[in-house]
C-alpha cells in the first residue's frame, strides 16, 4: 500500500481541502490486483479530522491486501450535510469526491464498488448519504452514530466530554444555527429515524453494516435505529454490538469486520 497526504481544489467547497489516502500498491506483497480499484470513503467524527482513522485504528493493515482506495476527507463539524451557514459538505462528499478520486486514482465509480463509512458524526453522514443517494453508494458502514442530532445535543449539565475535547452548549447552538439557518429547530433530515422512513421504500438500497458499543452513551438510540432498519425487507442490514464505549475499542474492530464483509 501507499499512504498519501495531500489536498485538492474543491469547487463545491470553494477552497482547497485536505485528505488522506490509502492506495493499493502490490510491489511488496506481489498480490497482482487487476481492474480498477474500488472506493471506500471513510468519514471522521466531530472534533476529528482526516487523520483520525489512521492515527487510532489499523485500517491500513486491514485493507492492505484489497484492491481498494481509501479516501479520508475533512468534514469539519458539518455532519456531512449542506449547511445554511457554511459549506455544502453533502454535495462535496456525494457529488464531487468520487469524481476526484476517479481522476486521481482511477477508481471504479460503479455503485457496487463504492462504500461510505464513518464513526460518530461520520456514521451519521455515511448513513444519511447512502440512504439518500443509493445510486452512488452500494455499501455503508455506520459506527456509533448520533441518530438524531437534536436528541444527541444539549447533554445534561450542558457539557459532554468526548475524547480530548468537550461538546458544550456553544457547540450545539452553533451547529443548530449552521444547519437550520434560524436557530429554531434542526431540519427534519437530521433525524435518521424519520429520514430512513422516507428513504427505505425504494427498490435500490445500500447494504448497511451497523456497529455500536454497549457502553456507548449513544447505544440506546443506535439500538432503536437498528430495530427500525431491520424491519425493512428490501434493506440488506446487519447490526453488531460489542463491549466498549464511544471510542476505537469499538471502531477499530468495527472497520476490520466491515472490510471482511464488504471485500
Amino acid at each position: 500500500m501507499a499512504y498519501l497526504s495531500g489536498s485538492w481544489k474543491s469547487r463545491v467547497l470553494h477552497r482547497d481541502t485536505h485528505f488522506e489516502a490509502i492506495v493499493p500498491y502490490d510491489d511488496r506483497l506481489d498480490i497482482g490486483h487487476t481492474g480498477d480499484p474500488k472506493l471506500l470513503i471513510l468519514l471522521h467524527g466531530a472534533g476529528g479530522g482526516s487523520r483520525t482513522w489512521t492515527r487510532f485504528s489499523a485500517v491500513e493493515q486491514y485493507i492492505e491486501k484489497k484492491n481498494v482506495v481509501v479516501i479520508m476527507p475533512e468534514g469539519d463539524l458539518s455532519f456531512y450535510l449542506n449547511m445554511k451557514y457554511g459549506m455544502n459538505f453533502e454535495d462535496y462528499i456525494v457529488k464531487e469526491l468520487p469524481d476526484l478520486a476517479q481522476k486521481f486514482f482511477r477508481v471504479s465509480l460503479k455503485r457496487e464498488d463504492i462504500t461510505i463509512a464513518g464513526l460518530s458524526m461520520g456514521g451519521f453522514g455515511a448513513l444519511h448519504s447512502a440512504l439518500k443517494f443509493p445510486e452512488v453508494f452500494g455499501q455503508c458502514g455506520v459506527f456509533s452514530a448520533p441518530c438524531s442530532i437534536a436528541e444527541s445535543g444539549k447533554p445534561k449539565g450542558g457539557r459532554r466530554e468526548h475524547q480530548d475535547f468537550s461538546l458544550d452548549d456553544d457547540f450545539w447552538d452553533r451547529t443548530l444555527m449552521c444547519l437550520s439557518g434560524d436557530g429554531r429547530a434542526f431540519p427534519e433530515d437530521t433525524d435518521l429515524y424519520r429520514f430512513s422512513e422516507r428513504c427505505c421504500g425504494g427498490e435500490i438500497l445500500p447494504r448497511v453494516f451497523h456497529v455500536c458499543g454497549t457502553e456507548d452513551e449513544l447505544f440506546d438510540m443506535n439500538q432503536r435505529l437498528a430495530l427500525q432498519l431491520s424491519g425493512y425487507k428490501n434493506l440488506e442490514y446487519e447490526f453488531v454490538t460489542m463491549k466498549g464505549a464511544h471510542y476505537f475499542d469499538v471502531w477499530d474492530p468495527a472497520i476490520r469486520m466491515m472490510i471482511e464483509r464488504f471485500y
